[in-house]
């Protein structure tokens, strides 16, 4: 049953701040938990009633513990008319995007594509300089207030349970998670993974979703908003190989685990993967000692004088030719197909895997 503390508190401080509070959530979640420490769900469930288009005027009928927030979110009809009157606003606007390993590569295109999207977003990334980076980056194409930054580590639940709460706090809800952070574990000369490192692999690219959707499942469910995450697999869960065991059998598990999560967080909350073939040019997966390596690997001829971005684009393009479309593949690629299962436009889908691979025949369906 609803703690009935959050919402009177509400009413008595959009009383003595004004109607203005609305409009600050990041102010108005901090004062609502400062008033309310043990409700946590209801304050996120307030928040998230707000930002569906709650009129200030129906905050007094929400403070009587006499009446049903079921009767209250139910008055808010004429409100989303008249909403429904005005310009078409942007497919993210008003959304909340969490964005794990948005410093760089496929994450930071995808925290670009929703900034011009309208978007509020958090990006995080085990790197904090690159995150504020492209936190930076993002805000040359928004608001500056619509983005934040912060470190986290994918394979710590205390990490991602913080990066949670910086979000709600910041914005005052999560409407989509996107993570395109892993790991790709280069062998050592004996062409063999430590222990440590096989089970590091999993941590991060397996384990680390896991926790990742606990950890923000409270508040999909307390806000009561229909929400997405969308998690990056890899072509190599589907193609069998020598030398890249731990990765590929970890991408197979995750494909796996997007199944999972969309029946257990169903019907509220959509959940999708994608899979890219083989994604080089900006990617932090390829370092130069593992282009060298898969240069190696495939007898590709290079010379050590050359720029990492030069090996980069002899690698990304030996990959392309294997393809039926011949093209490499692009983190704005990948970035387009995320943001697409992300927002409105995929509401129909989930549960599946997206492949972005050119046409790898290796990787088709069976």
């Amino acid at each position: 049953m609803m703690n009935d503390l959050p919402r009177r508190k509400l009413v008595e401080l959009v009383r003595a701040e004004g109607n203005a509070l609305l409009n600050d959530p990041q102010r108005l979640y901090f004062l609502l938990q400062s008033a309310c420490p043990e409700c946590p769900s209801e304050v996120v469930a307030i928040l998230g009633a707000l930002r569906q288009g709650a009129p200030a005027s129906l905050l007094s009928a929400a403070a009587s513990p006499s009446v049903p927030w079921s009767n209250v979110t139910s008055s808010w009809g004429q409100r989303l008319q008249e909403q429904e009157r005005m310009p078409p606003e942007a497919e993210f606007s008003r959304r909340i995007a969490l964005v794990i390993g948005g410093g760089s590569g496929i994450g930071r295109e995808v925290v670009l594509l929703l900034a011009k999207a309208g978007a509020n977003v958090v990006v995080a990334d085990l790197d904090a300089a690159t995150a504020k980076a492209a936190a930076d980056e993002a805000c040359t194409l928004g608001s500056r207030e619509a983005f934040a930054h912060t470190s986290v580590d994918l394979g710590s639940s205390e990490s991602l349970a913080q990066a949670v709460r910086f979000t709600v706090q910041h914005f005052g809800g999560i409407d989509a998670v996107v993570n395109t952070a892993a790991l790709y574990p280069v062998p050592g000369d004996n062409g063999e993974l430590s222990d440590g490192l096989w089970s590091k692999t999993f941590l991060i690219n397996v384990t680390g979703n896991y926790l990742l959707a606990r950890e923000t499942e409270w508040v999909f469910r307390d806000q009561g908003l229909p929400s997405s995450m969308v998690l990056t697999s890899s072509a190599n869960a589907l193609v069998p190989k020598k030398g890249s065991e731990a990765y590929d059998i970890s991408k197979t598990a995750l494909n796996h685990l997007v199944r999972e999560l969309a029946i257990k967080l169903s019907p509220q909350v959509r959940v999708n993967g994608i899979a890219p073939a083989t994604v080089v040019a900006g990617s932090t997966m390829f370092p130069r000692d593992r282009v060298i390596q898969s240069l190696q690997k495939y007898k590709i001829e290079f010379a050590e004088s050359e720029s990492t971005e030069e090996l980069r684009s002899k690698l990304a393009n030996f990959y392309a030719q294997r393809t039926l479309t011949k093209r490499p593949i692009l983190p704005q690629d990948c970035a387009q197909a995320i943001v697409w299962l992300a927002g409105d436009k995929g509401a129909k889908t989930t549960g599946h895997i997206i492949p972005v691979d050119g046409g790898l025949t290796e990787a088709f369906l069976r």
